[in-house]
């Protein structure tokens, strides 16, 4: 039994294949290493029952044929993705003919009273992989051994397919180190993204016609991170911190898909929920490490800080917006809103950006961070207490940012936005380790109270522009203030009835 260690990336740009390989042999001509290439054609049979019962297991069956009909069985058994990298136990044994022998395989592989004799006979190809791979074997120094492989292919499935164009980077002997020193050369020459789904994950979905099996995107909500009380303060770190990065991964592959301003909103929101949480933990995190991923975190958001206005301008000018019959009352503020709205960068600007040298960068060193860190380290308190001392730090933060008695005015809700969205963040890193009904009758409030501050940023830029007009149309800026007070009406319902409610974690 091997254990994989490898990084998966998949090539974001229509490169020639030759060209491609000339580049990655070109970045591979480093002093102090040696290069074997290689090339091979693999055929690859995926086999499962009609109800994927091994699928249900997390089970990966396959035959594999190189070009000289040499055939090879494989299981995988159930492992880790985080950021692309996978890590999954494999078991690999020589096979006679094109099907494969499931009694060959280990014991303790099954599950106790798994029925493997029934398995075997119930055992159907599903799909087939078929792809060129070329290999680059890596030597270093110290001796460690990184094989580089560019595959590039197909998947197919009940008369359909799907384009295999990926990089894989296996350590197959030494520091791990080394897997990431690679990615780093890549990305930094190359269009990439960090692959989350296998071969395996396609083909099941390309075979079954079924969207399920590729993860549903999940909202931006108290799911995101899910922690166990079990956990020590480190391991909490490690597991939220994998959540975001796979989060983000997930949300920045479905604006590839399909660009959309509300998912680059998503991707700042989770880019932001990370930075927060290297805060939370900075005294169990490396110093300069942390501090560093914290710096690039910063630039990125800096970077992306034009969505919010980006979205603001969507609200009021599309026809679907709230505002848009309103805003029609003057043409000349309709057209400046428009104009404002052409001046963000692209959607093919912005996927350029998300398969960028330096948003790779970013992810590969979340990633390291996240495979180095000691979490067997003991911490003098538990993880309960810990989340409980920073949920009251986010709570009296916000109550001296808010006035507990006299109504507030539009600036002072507008001020204490930032301060509201940090005690957020930490609700969202730590609120599942609580009982949920408490836990969302204390937050429902604040988050309204959220919502609406969004809503009297957007009134605002709409009023700041319509202040630029030579002339101002009464009627809107009539319903303009009109708005605007009734907005600052409901955000102190929600203040109030915030303030009232009892910590859910006390």
């Amino acid at each position: 039994m091997d254990t994989e260690l490898e990084l998966k990336y998949l090539i974001c740009n229509d490169i020639e294949q030759n060209q491609l390989i000339e580049n990655i042999s070109a970045l591979l001509a480093q002093p102090d290493v040696s290069v074997t290439p290689s090339q091979k054609y693999l055929s690859n049979v995926y086999f499962d029952t009609q109800d994927k019962r091994l699928r249900s297991l997390d089970i990966g069956l396959r035959i594999r044929k190189n070009q000289h009909g040499e055939a090879e069985q494989t299981i995988k058994t159930a492992g880790t993705v985080v950021a692309g990298l996978h890590q999954r136990p494999e078991y690999n044994l020589p096979v006679a003919g094109s099907f494969p022998e499931l009694a060959e395989f280990p014991a303790h592989i099954w599950p106790d009273g798994e029925p493997v004799a029934q398995l075997q006979a119930a055992l159907l190809p599903i799909f087939r992989t078929d792809f060129n791979r070329h290999c680059w074997m890596v030597q270093f120094a110290d001796g460690s051994k990184v094989e580089l492989a560019l595959d590039i292919g197909l998947i197919v499935a009940n008369d359909q397919q799907e384009a295999i164009n990926e990089i894989e980077l296996e350590l197959v002997d030494g520091d791990a180190e080394h897997l990431f020193e690679l990615s780093r050369l890549l990305i930094s020459q190359l269009s990439l993204r960090p692959g989350q789904r296998s071969k395996a994950a396609r083909g099941y979905q390309l075979a079954f016609n079924n969207d399920a099996e590729q993860a549903a995107i999940p909202s931006f909500d108290s799911s995101v991170i899910c922690l166990n009380e079990s956990m020590n303060i480190r391991e909490s770190f490690v597991s939220g911190f994998s959540q975001a990065l796979m989060l983000k991964q997930q949300l920045v592959a479905a604006y590839l898909h399909q660009p959309k301003l509300e998912l680059i909103k998503q991707i700042a929101d989770v880019l932001a929920l990370s930075r927060h949480g290297l805060w939370l933990y900075q005294d169990y995190l490396p110093e300069s490490q942390s501090e560093r991923i914290r710096t690039q975190f910063s630039g990125v958001l800096q970077d992306l800080t034009w969505v919010e206005s980006a979205l603001q301008l969507q609200e009021l000018t599309t026809a679907s917006g709230n505002y848009r019959k309103k805003v029609e009352y003057s043409q000349n503020l309709l057209t400046e809103l428009q104009g404002k709205l052409q001046g963000f960068p692209s959607e093919q600007e912005m996927k350029m950006y998300f398969t960028s040298a330096d948003f790779n960068e970013l992810q590969l060193q979340e990633l390291q961070l996240i495979v180095t860190l000691d979490t067997r380290v003991a911490s003098e308190s538990g993880l309960l207490e810990f989340a409980s001392n920073w949920l009251d730090d986010g709570l009296q933060q916000l109550q001296r940012a808010i006035s507990m008695e006299q109504n507030m005015a539009e600036q002072q809700y507008l001020q204490s936005h930032m301060v509201l969205v940090r005690s957020l963040l930490t609700g969202y890193w730590f609120g599942q380790l609580f009982a949920a009904e408490e836990r969302c009758e204390f937050r429902r409030p604040w988050l309204d109270m959220h919502s609406g501050i969004d809503e009297l940023e957007n009134l605002c830029l709409l009023r700041e522009t319509l202040q630029q007009q030579s002339k101002l149309p009464k009627k809107l800026v009539n319903w303009l203030e009109s708005q605007v007070d009734c907005l600052i009406q409901a955000l102190e319902h929600c203040r109030q009835v915030a303030l009232s409610i009892p910590p859910y974690w006390r």
